[in-house]
C-alpha cells in the first residue's frame, strides 16, 4: 500500500510565495507546513528555475506576497457573490504581478498556479450563473398560451355581441 501525498496546491503555492519573497528554504518549508528535505525535494521537482539554476527574480513587495499567500490559503468561497468578488480580487493580484513576471521578477509558476486559481472560480462563476430567462417573443408556451387567450377573448366578444339587442 503506498502512502498518501501530503503535497497539496496550497502547500506549494505557500512554498512558492515564500521563495518568491526571498525567504531562506527553511522558513518557507516551516510556512507551508513541511519539512525542510520535502520542501527541497518540491523545489527540485520543480525544475531548474525553482531550484535556483538559473537568474534568481526579485522579493516581491511584502504586500503583494501577503495577498497572493492569502488568496492560496483562504477557504473556497461559497455562493455566486463571495466566488465573484474573489475572482475579482484574483484578477486583479494576476495584474499587478504579470510585468515582474515578464521582467523575470517574479516566478512564472507562482504566476501560473494564480491563473490556474482564476480558472476554476472563472469555471465556478459560469456554473453558478443561472441561465438568462426565455425571450417570451419566442417562447412556445407562451405563443400557446396567448393563441388560447384570444380565441378565448374572441368568444367572449362573440357571445356578448349575441346577447346585445
Amino acid at each position: 500500500m503506498t502512502r498518501r501525498s501530503t503535497k497539496t496546491p496550497t502547500k506549494v503555492g505557500r512554498l512558492k510565495a515564500a521563495l518568491a519573497r526571498g525567504e531562506s528554504l527553511r522558513s518557507a518549508a516551516q510556512e507551508a507546513g513541511v519539512p525542510k528535505s520535502t520542501a527541497s525535494r518540491w523545489k527540485v521537482q520543480a525544475g531548474p528555475k525553482a531550484a535556483g539554476k538559473s537568474k534568481p527574480s526579485r522579493p516581491l513587495d511584502e504586500a503583494t506576497a501577503a495577498e497572493i499567500a492569502a488568496v492560496l490559503d483562504a477557504s473556497k468561497p461559497i455562493g455566486l457573490p463571495a466566488i465573484v468578488a474573489r475572482a475579482e480580487v484574483v484578477r486583479a493580484l494576476l495584474a499587478r504581478v504579470e510585468g515582474p513576471v515578464e521582467r523575470d521578477e517574479f516566478p512564472a509558476t507562482s504566476f501560473i498556479t494564480i491563473a490556474r486559481y482564476l480558472d476554476e472560480l472563472d469555471r465556478l462563476v459560469v456554473e453558478l450563473t443561472p441561465p438568462a430567462p426565455k425571450d417570451p417573443d419566442q417562447d412556445e408556451n407562451v405563443i400557446a398560451a396567448g393563441g388560447v387567450f384570444v380565441a378565448r377573448l374572441a368568444a367572449l366578444i362573440e357571445a356578448a355581441e349575441r346577447r346585445s339587442p
